[in-house]
């Protein structure tokens, strides 16, 4: 039978173990088994972490700390279909596109990521939104579909146009009809406090939106704001 001891000698037997050795009882002999001590390294000496990219661990440098990028795009404005038995469930017809790239594993106070690694991360980005769009617009007409969308808009532009030409008219056409009911002192009614509201709310279109704005020849003060009794005042 094979025991492992340590320094429980007898004088007898054997000498008095050295550093470094083990004695083992052997058929009731005890034999020095050598042995290496345990080394321990020295650690190593780490680029404190807010002065390096987390990722990669390149140094910071004077780049400013940056824990993760985010594209936040502007809303992108869905137009409806011509069909008007196809509807949507939103009243603004809008999707919210968001990019973002951070460190696995999460970031703090002390999270920076580097050029380097955001450029890999936009890379991938890019790899993947261009094989999406592979697919998403086979068999599409980008040009016709272009077309399509310009000719809208410009009815749209139209439409807009002449709205908005009928609701300053109004406007001028309501405030005079509200001198003539404060002339003839007529009591103040909620239709009454309603009409002044959309007198005092201004055209729809002001004068220095050129593309838009046409004076109409009957009422050319329909581009003029009104004031609170339906007076004109000038611009």
């Amino acid at each position: 039978m094979r025991q492992n001891v340590v320094r429980e000698t007898e004088p007898q037997h054997s000498a008095q173990p050295r550093q470094g050795e083990a004695l083992t009882l052997v058929c009731g002999v005890w034999l020095a088994d050598s042995f290496e001590p345990m080394k321990t390294e020295t650690p190593r000496k780490y680029i404190p972490r807010a002065e390096r990219c987390c990722t990669c661990g390149r140094p910071r440098g004077l780049a400013q700390k940056r824990r993760d990028w985010g594209l936040q795009c502007p809303t992108a404005m869905i137009p409806h279909t011509p069909n008007p038995a196809e509807h949507g469930d939103q009243i603004t017809n809008d999707i919210i596109c968001n990019a973002g790239i951070w460190r696995n594993g999460g970031s703090d106070g002390d999270t920076h990521l580097c050029d380097d690694c955001l450029r890999v991360g936009l890379r991938v980005l890019k790899l993947k939104i261009d094989e999406a769009l592979e697919v998403v617009e086979a068999g599409t007409d980008q040009r016709a579909e272009l077309s399509g969308l310009t000719q809208r808009l410009a009815e749209l532009q139209h439409h807009h146009q002449w709205l908005a030409y009928e609701h300053n008219r109004m406007q001028v056409r309501l405030g005079k009809m509200l001198d003539v009911i404060d002339a003839a002192g007529i009591a103040e009614t909620d239709e009454i406090k309603h009409a002044r509201f959309e007198v005092k709310r201004g055209p729809a279109i002001q004068k220095d939106d050129e593309y838009l704005w046409v004076a109409p020849a009957a009422d050319s003060s329909a581009n003029i704001p009104q004031s609170g009794t339906g007076e004109a005042r000038s611009l």
